[in-house]
């Protein structure tokens, strides 16, 4: 039992004369909940760390937990096998919480109150019924944590419900569950920002599965993960998603990239590539009325239907889509302002060359038609805090790469909805400033200057340098110019 207004530190090796000089990592502090024989589960503590009745002077900081089995055949004795909190708020730092196995959090269990964990990682944990890593039923924080391999009938990585859950710049990782791969999010106040969830699976959901009416998801990735309905995100009721990327998730029947139900907006994000076996390889609905705006939807598949209903399908055929890029649009679903030409991206594979990994880069090339043609109006409040001014009412201020959100472009006439600056369409603002910085990477390189001239070769949108809408000699001596300039 954690005592209260103590900090236990883990990470020394016996040496050191300041707190700052331990490294948990090299000086792996074990607490284990092996008590009996070694070589079986069955006889292990029901839990190996509890915290009960305190506050976040409560610090848990530097250990390695693991082989708790909370075998029990009631409450609190089936939770929360490595970690039980009950009507507490300890804080947690820099601590692992591996092998451990629980009706309800095999690696740690929430049963009421709040926590803060920062810098923590949950690892190869199962639990048979909610969150193999954790199972929180409080108001809990998680800050740069990881969910690694983890596998439960919901939320392989996290179940997140009743309380007000904060999520902030984590990983979820090769995590397993029938419903929320990564996250399950059934009830509840969800906020979700900055985090990856890859290659996570599930039979529902495989990224994450949520029908809370509360939930907000902001600057995600989700890459590379499968489920039969909802390869990436399983979003019903009033769920939003903004400035999100979802590219190579596979759903087994409908929506690879977003299985949607209810009223559920997603915002300036984009759906690239992702492979649907039955319908809607992008984005399928199977009831209400989604909204859409200053999203692309591009390079998505399934099981053989047209190349718009490839990027979106609904049962009902209907959806509210406006100042969105949509490969094979018709404009049979209504909306306006969309658009149906490239969007022309920097590197959608990214360095290492495989779709559906954090390294992908969709910033969008010039000559994009996503540039200065979405509509403002649809942006949210920066109700996640982006840019940490306390101020959550202001519009959204930055977009999936933490950058400014209104940027105008000065060589692209405004086609979007609203005063200058317009935003672009999706989930990464389009930067201008270097003409002869073709790629987008920041950088001045020959680089720059062969992927020019494959585009002028080849006779793309995108090397119409000066923007008359003709590629000519003219707009070559004109990139030659800015190149020789260095921009």
């Amino acid at each position: 039992m954690l005592p209260a207004q103590v900090a236990l530190l883990g990470g020394f090796s016996g040496t050191e004369i300041s707190v700052s000089q331990r490294d948990p990592v090299q000086n792996m502090t074990v607490l284990s909940g092996n008590i009996g024989s070694i070589t079986s589960s069955g006889d292990n503590s029901f839990h190996v760390v509890r915290a009960a009745g305190v506050d976040s002077t409560c610090v848990l900081d530097g250990f390695y937990v693991t082989a708790g089995n909370a075998s029990g055949t009631s409450t609190p004795d089936d939770s929360g096998a490595c970690m039980l909190i009950e009507n507490a708020g300890p804080t947690v730092r820099n601590c692992v919480f591996q092998n451990g196995s629980a009706k309800f959090g095999g690696g740690v269990a929430i049963k009421s109150g709040t926590g803060t964990f920062e810098n923590c990682v949950f690892k190869q944990c199962a639990a048979t019924n909610d969150g193999g890593g954790v199972n929180t039923n409080g108001s809990t924080t998680f800050i740069s944590c990881t969910f690694d391999a983890n596998n439960a009938n919901f939320g392989g990585g996290l179940t997140a419900c009743c309380g007000t859950t904060r999520i902030v710049d984590c990983t979820f990782s090769g995590n397993f569950a029938n419903f929320g791969g990564g996250m399950f999010n059934p009830i509840g106040t969800a906020l979700v920002v900055g985090s990856d969830f890859v290659g996570n699976t599930a039979s529902n959901g495989g990224g994450l599965y949520t029908t809370s009416s509360n939930i907000s998801i902001f600057n995600c990735f989700f890459g590379g993960n499968t489920g039969s309905l909802g390869g990436g995100i399983y979003a019903g009721n009033l769920a939003l998603v903004v400035n999100c990327i979802l590219s190579r998730n596979t759903a087994l029947s409908r929506g690879a990239g977003l299985y949607l139900s209810g009223s559920t907006r997603v915002i300036n994000s984009t759906v690239y590539s992702n492979w649907a076996l039955g319908q809607g390889g992008g984005v399928y609905a199977i009831s209400g009325l989604p909204v859409l705006a200053n999203t692309v939807l591009w390079s998505n598949s399934d099981g053989g239907s047209t190349v718009e209903k490839e990027q979106l399908t609904s049962a009902f055929n209907v959806f509210n889509v406006s100042y969105s890029c949509v490969q094979g649009w018709t404009g049979a679903l209504g909306g306006v302002g969309n658009v149906v030409t490239p969007p022309l991206f920097v590197d959608p594979d990214g360095v290492d060359d495989r779709l559906g990994t954090p390294d992908d880069n969709f910033q969008l090339l010039p000559g994009s038609s996503c540039i200065d043609a979405g509509d403002t109006s649809s942006l949210p409040a920066d109700i996640a805090d982006l840019d940490a001014d306390f101020d959550t009412s202001e519009i959204l201020p930055f977009d999936f790469l933490g950058r400014t959100r209104l940027t105008d472009d000065l060589t692209t006439a405004d086609t979007g909805s609203g005063a200058s600056p317009v935003v672009d369409i999706g989930a990464v603002e389009y930067r201008s400033a270097c003409v002869s910085d073709f790629d987008g990477n920041g950088f001045v390189s020959g680089e720059d200057f062969d992927a020019y001239l494959s585009a002028f070769l080849s006779g793309s949108s995108a090397a119409d340098t000066d923007r008359d809408g003709f590629v000519t000699g003219e707009d070559f001596d004109l990139f030659v110019t800015y190149f020789s300039s260095g921009c």
